[in-house]
């Protein structure tokens, strides 16, 4: 599992002679990254403050660890732990568990990927996702969404469907799922599966100008609220 670097525990940057700390990048390192702009605020010798603006091609960036490895898709990528995220460019087929895993307080964003996998993304635990001109075909849930996380889908297709091989007895593929206070506002997709919704524990659905088809379930206060398109 790839996942998504910060901080941690390591030591500030050094620093240079009567200036700000000096971050060091090996050119290698900054392979795909189209834009960096890095702050560093400066007081009393410690650093207060860091803020990265990262534009990435085919990969990740994260402004706890710009020096971390990219999401090639080959498997699946976790956030958490206040990371702020965003992966653009990337096509995963994975074969077990969930592609993107999202929690603690992580904020991913997500453009143009495209993924095949069990599950789509898996968020939880106060994350906040969003999702845009992308793509994700899965065989148990496209979008998982539990405990207050937040999930925000644009130009983007989520399709559910029967595993090959399997007869569709037991429990049904869900392209959408918001559970435990979770709130997904998928408004202009395209969702589609044997389930195309599903609602529970408080979950909120949002599907405004959404094409969907397929089955729309609610349970134990759970809402799908908005028009879907005609």
């Amino acid at each position: 599992m790839q996942k998504a670097p910060g901080w941690g525990h390591k030591p500030p940057p050094p620093m240079a002679p009567g200036g700000p700390p000096v971050i060091h990048i090996p050119a290698q390192q900054l392979s795909g990254i189209v834009r960096v702009t890095v702050l560093v605020a400066v007081l009393g010798g410690v650093v207060p403050a860091l803020v990265g603006v990262v534009a990435a091609t085919g990969g990740a960036a994260s402004l706890g660890g710009l020096l971390g490895p990219s999401w090639d898709g080959t498997s699946s990528f976790s956030c958490g732990g206040n990371d702020v995220v965003r992966i653009e460019n990337v096509t995963a087929r994975l074969t077990a568990g969930s592609a993107v895993q999202a929690g603690v307080n992580c904020k991913l964003e997500l453009v143009n990927v495209d993924i095949e996998a069990p599950v789509g993304i898996e968020a939880g635990g106060n994350a906040r996702v969003t999702l845009t001109k992308s793509r994700i075909v899965a065989t148990r849930a496209g979008i998982e969404a539990g405990v207050n996380a937040q999930v925000t889908a644009r130009e983007s297709t989520i399709t559910a469907q029967t595993a090959p091989g399997k007869t569709g007895a037991g429990d049904e593929p869900i392209a959408v799922s918001a559970q435990v206070n979770a709130k997904v506002d998928v408004g202009g997709c395209q969702i589609s599966g044997p389930v195309a919704l599903e609602a529970a524990m408080n979950g909120v659905v949002t599907i405004d100008g959404a094409r969907v088809t397929g089955k729309q379930k609610t349970r134990m206060n759970g809402r799908i609220v908005g028009a879907a398109a005609k």
